[in-house]
């Protein structure tokens, strides 16, 4: 080694010693500090977090853990997309094959190339899950069939792609409405794939018994189509920013929008759901705030202003801190007119909010000095006088009912029971009409018509209610006869009454008790799908009160809570009477009178002792089908629903594991189709 390499070395290992030195020298000092001021430290409500970088000692800073930003000053992502450009290629045909048969000694054999499969479609779905464009890609490419083969093997045929989109959306070509999807799944083909090609045994004739042609498969459909949303509500809140829309709408419906103390929160429609007692529903949406300027597409203005058009009715809301508070209504009228000739004009009704401010009673004064329509003055904080702008929106809905929908007597209040009953409350009314040839509601989109409500498919509307109804009652009369079992009562151990939201089986339970049909009366059941809503406590302890009033003694009462549907009804009864040391040798079951087969069927699947002494009895509350329906477990058409779905679950529950087969006769199968063709939609 010469000289300078030595001397280089050393100089890196001086140099090596003075950084380690220097180390241990500020660490050293760190640990001093912290021994100080330990006691210091410790009385701070936020510890003193130094972080040191070891890129480099010496430019080593103290820094600050970095804290959380508020919500307002974030970069919000808008997630909601409402408008989107979408290419579309279907699929192609598989070609067809030539080929010739070929076998031992008989090398000559006739054509035998199959067709090709046909490419896949491409179908736009609606699909109620899904809230906005935003998953839909710009580009959508369909699938190829297969090519055919020898042997006379056709190609499978490509299947469809779906496009899952939401409820409102407008399909539009080049300008043009092509398809208004406003039901829960209907479809719309998009784009059809193309037609398989013909393999040479296609063309074998007499005069060509060697034919050596095939076609290649037809390219698919090409389109470019704009899908558009728009919210589909009753009624609309319309107002300038940090007006308090979202607020409201959180006050008188179940929906929870977004609310802050700064405009702009709601970058994105929300639909809230008001509830009446009469079982009605009316749709109300939280439009994003308007600002002047918003018809020129000013800010976010026409993607805003385009979800208003579907309301039928309008919420103008305006903020009573602000002075002169009329003016607000002034601007928001004029752009909603200058966007759509006559929007404003719409049945209306003006809310003023805020009044829980200081001022806001001089303003409110003033506005009702300034305007001629009825101004309801509202809390959303507090929930002040919310009751009373509940009630008027439904008498604007049920206006809305009586003005809008085109027809007189009995054909106008068909209509209405179609809104009601949600069947073409989705459809734009300048998009239906009713055909007096055939008798029968059309649906008109573009050029095209076709039947397009399902509650009152092929049926008249004079003859609906007289016709209709008298069919639906005896074919569900039918469905009925079969759910019931009407077994006999006989002597038990037990009584087990299954929780659901009719507390008539609470009544029957208990009054089979006191006649001295079994010693132990059990009560199952948590909340269920038909309960959450409507109770807060598990439905055990609800059939327990009635009982209890009925003058059943409390000791002879078995309770149990968790239950959630009925397998875990009986098997959670079964693991309760084991507890309790309680003979169970012999059952009465109670449900509802509908759900007697499905209740023995279940029961014979999941009762865990299954011995030759087990005896099981099913029975109900004594009503019937006409007797059943009530404010409580709803309306006919409720009923014939739930029918529906626990004939559905007998025909599908044994594959599943969770009853045992039970035979479907032909006349229940026929009032079950028929029911489902007459547009009932099975619970």
């Amino acid at each position: 080694m010469n000289h300078f390499a030595m001397l280089t070395t050393f100089a890196k290992v001086q140099t090596r010693i003075r950084l380690v030195q220097e180390m241990i020298r500020i660490f050293a000092n760190v640990k001093l500090t912290n021994k100080l001021t330990g006691s210091w430290l410790a009385t701070r409500e936020t510890p003193l977090i130094r972080t040191v970088a070891t890129s480099c000692l010496v430019c080593a800073k103290s820094r600050e853990i970095s804290q959380k930003k508020e919500l307002s000053e974030k970069k919000l992502t808008r997630h909601f997309v409402d408008h989107r450009n979408v290419k579309l290629q279907a699929g192609a045909g598989g070609k067809g094959a030539c080929t010739f048969h070929s076998e031992p000694r008989k090398e000559w054999g006739g054509p035998d190339g199959g067709n090709g499969g046909d490419g896949g479609n491409i179908i736009i779905k609606v699909d109620r899950q899904v809230k906005s464009l935003a998953q839909v890609d710009p580009v959508y490419k369909g699938e190829d069939g297969d090519s055919g083969g020898s042997k006379n093997c056709y190609g499978r045929n490509a299947g469809s792609t779906y496009i899952a989109v939401p409820l409102g959306t407008v399909v539009k070509e080049q300008g043009n409405t092509v398809a208004d999807l406003s039901q829960h799944g209907q479809e719309y083909v998009a784009a059809f794939g193309g037609a398989g090609g013909k393999g040479n045994r296609f063309f074998l004739s007499n005069e060509n018994r060697a034919p050596m042609t095939a076609t290649p498969g037809e390219r698919g459909q090409e389109r470019v189509l704009h899908l558009e949303l728009r919210t589909m509500a009753h009624a609309g809140l319309v107002g300038f920013p940090n007006a308090g829309k979202s607020s409201l709408l959180r006050a008188i419906s179940n929906a929870r929008p977004a609310v802050a103390a700064y405009p702009f929160t709601t970058l994105n429609p929300h639909v809230g759901i008001v509830k009446y007692r009469d079982h009605e529903q009316v749709a109300v949406a939280d439009i994003p705030g308007i600002i002047r300027g918003a018809h020129l597409n000013r800010g976010l203005g026409i993607s805003f202003l385009r979800h208003i058009e579907r309301c039928r009715f309008l919420l103008f809301v305006l903020d009573l801190s602000t002075p002169e508070p009329w003016t607000q209504l002034q601007y928001l009228r004029y752009e909603l007119d200058q966007y759509e000739s006559g929007l404003s004009l719409r049945p209306h009704a003006i809310v003023a909010n805020k009044m829980d401010l200081p001022g806001s009673k001089a303003n409110l004064e003033a506005l009702r000095s300034h305007v001629d329509h009825r101004v309801i003055p509202v809390s959303a904080l507090t929930g002040q006088n919310t009751e009373e702008l509940i009630l008027h929106l439904r008498e604007l809905y049920d206006g809305y009912l009586q003005t809008e929908i085109q027809g007189s007597g009995e054909d106008k209040l068909i209509r209405c029971f179609l809104v009601k009953k949600n069947c073409v409350f989705e459809l734009a009314f300048d998009l239906c009409c009713w055909d007096h040839t055939d008798g029968c509601l059309l649906c008109v989109v573009a050029d095209w018509t076709s039947k397009g409500c399902a509650y009152c498919w092929d049926t008249c509307w004079c003859q609906h209610v007289r016709r209709m109804d008298n069919e639906s009652d005896k074919w569900a009369g039918v469905l009925w006869e079969y759910l019931c079992l009407h077994q006999p009562l006989e002597k038990s151990d037990v009584i087990i009454g299954l929780g659901c939201h009719d507390v008539r089986v609470a009544e029957r339970s208990a009054a089979l008790f006191l006649e001295g049909w079994a010693p132990w009366l059990l009560f199952t059941g948590y909340l269920g799908k038909q309960t959450a809503d409507v109770w807060t406590r598990p439905e055990a302890d609800v059939f327990l009160d009635v009982a209890l009033k009925m003058g059943v003694p409390r000791e002879n009462i078995l309770l149990e809570t968790k239950a959630t549907n009925t397998g875990e009804n009986i098997c959670f009864s079964y693991r309760i009477l084991k507890e309790n040391n309680i003979p169970a040798r012999k059952l009465i079951l109670v449900q509802q009178p509908f759900m007697e087969r499905r209740v023995f069927a279940t029961f014979l699947r999941q009762w865990p002792d299954q011995g030759d002494n087990m005896h099981t009895i099913v029975t109900s509350p004594e009503i019937g089908i006409s007797g059943y329906p009530n404010p409580t477990v709803g309306t006919t058409a409720d009923l014939i629903m739930r029918m529906l779905g626990v004939l559905e679950r007998i025909r599908d529950y044994p594959q599943k594991g969770f009853q045992v087969e039970q035979e479907i006769t032909h006349s229940a199968l026929t009032a079950y189709h028929w029911l489902l063709q007459a547009g009932y939609i099975p619970k």
